[in-house]
Order: C-alpha cells, then structure tokens, then sequence
C-alpha cells in the first residue's frame, strides 16, 4: 500500500495550520493512521482529516479523531522523554502509540479503554507494533490507573461532565490535563488544565466534539456548564463536584473566574 504521500499531505497542512513541532511531526511519521483503523475504509478516506467510526453497538461509540486536531492536541499537551502519561480512552490505540514516541523508551503511556471488544483488539494490533512503553488497559478510565500514578500529563478522549477524582489524585502538581467538557446547547470544550495543589486551572480552551464518557462517571446534559463553554473565562476545577447531589452541582462565578 502506497500510503506515503496520502500521510506526508495531511501532515503538511495540519503543520502549516497549527505551527507544530518537529517531534509531533516525527511521532506521526512513526504511527502512520491507517495501521490503527481495522475497519473497511479507502486510503484516502484513512488519510482525510475527518473522524472515523471505528466501533458501535447498542451501548458504545467510538471514533478515531481528526487527524489534524490530534496533533493539535498533543502539541499543547507539551509531552517530554521519560513523562509519563495517563488515556481516558484509548479507541485505536492511535492517540496513545503518538504519545509512546513522543515521550520514548524511558517515558510511559498507560490508555484506558472501556469497550470490551474495542480493548482487545486495539491491545492485539499494539502487541504488533514494539511498542513496549504503552499498555492499554480494559478499564474504566474514571477510576485512572494508581499502579503506574503519580502522572506528568493526562488526556481525555470522551467529553465528560465532572472530572474524576481520580484525576485529582493521580496528576502531580504542576501536571498538565486535556479535559474534554461535555455541552449541552454548545460545542464540547477542550480545556487545558495544570495540576495545582487542590485543583487543576484552566490554561487554554478550544471548541471540540467528542463522543460522551461511558461508565461511572457517564456524561449528562447539564445546563449549569453551558455558561462555562460560553464563556472561555478562567476555570478553576475542585475534585468534590461528583459526590454531591445533582442539584446541588453548581458553577460559581466570581469576576471573570469559574470555580466548580
């Protein structure tokens, strides 16, 4: 399969639209997209810059995402040699091999995937591709993954309406996070957050979609957050919201600045 020049295209326009690094460059060389997508596409569709559903049943979705917006992603997570990292939702296993080369043989990539099906068989394609530092997991990726914790960086690939507690604990201090927040009336929002010593704040924001969080910690239309994606002010996030009453989760404004 002559795939080459399909993969040198898209990495040149997403390059020349988001201005990324030459390691995210050189990871998406070594983790050519279409060896994670196991289902019937062309070439080209495997190499055009849109999702792709990769599984469904009466319970799941899963998608592997925008190319272009995947290595955005990775670029602001701002990955280093020797971090280690931590998946709520491996999918393909594609996002999670880019992160096993950006952070190299001493770095650690651990993706959870809840998906019985989807888990097994993304674990047997990694299984092909050397990849001894990344383990993916059949878990639910709300509870993290404490073994491997404390964590340099976290990632989300299912919009979620409360962040875990898991996280809280699991994310060192100083510790980048890519959330995904779930809307309602609105586009999901990419929050990039640092790890602080009882909360993570926001330092950047972007619209997105993805699909929702199964599981424990299973998303749920809520009203309260839409001023918090309208907005894109500050955000302040607290590791309590969950274990309160429905209605008692509220957002808090004070001046510019979000705290929930």
């Amino acid at each position: 399969m002559n795939y080459e020049p399909y993969l040198e295209k898209l990495l040149s326009y997403s390059v020349s639209r988001y201005h990324l690094s030459p390691e995210i460059a050189e990871a998406y060389r070594k983790s050519p997209r279409h060896l994670f997508i196991q289902e019937n596409y062309s070439i080209e569709e495997m190499y055009a810059d849109y999702p792709l559903g990769i599984y469904q049943d009466d319970k799941f979705v899963s998608t592997i995402s925008q190319p272009s917006f995947v290595l955005l992603m990775l670029d602001m997570l701002d990955l280093h040699p020797g971090q280690k990292v931590i998946e709520l939702g491996a999918g393909s296993g594609w996002n999670a091999a880019l992160m096993s080369h950006l952070v190299g043989p001493t770095g650690k990539v651990v993706s959870l995937e809840i998906i019985p099906d989807l888990a097994r068989a993304t674990q047997a394609n990694i299984k092909k591709m050397n990849l001894p530092n990344l383990e993916i997991l059949l878990a639910d990726g709300a509870e993290g993954y404490e073994p491997e914790a404390p964590y340099d960086r976290g990632i989300f690939t299912a919009g979620a309406s409360d962040l875990p507690r898991a996280f809280h604990e699991q994310i060192k201090v100083g510790g980048k996070l890519l959330f995904v927040l779930k809307g309602f009336r609105y586009s999901d929002q990419l929050l990039l957050l640092e790890k602080k010593e009882d909360h993570f704040e926001s330092i950047d924001t972007l619209a997105c979609s993805f699909v929702p969080m199964k599981g424990q910690y299973e998303s749920y239309p809520d009203p309260e957050l839409d001023q918090v994606i309208e907005s894109r002010n500050k955000i302040l996030i607290y590791p309590n919201r969950r274990d309160l009453p429905a209605s008692e989760r509220k957002v808090v404004r004070e001046d510019s600045v979000f705290y929930f």
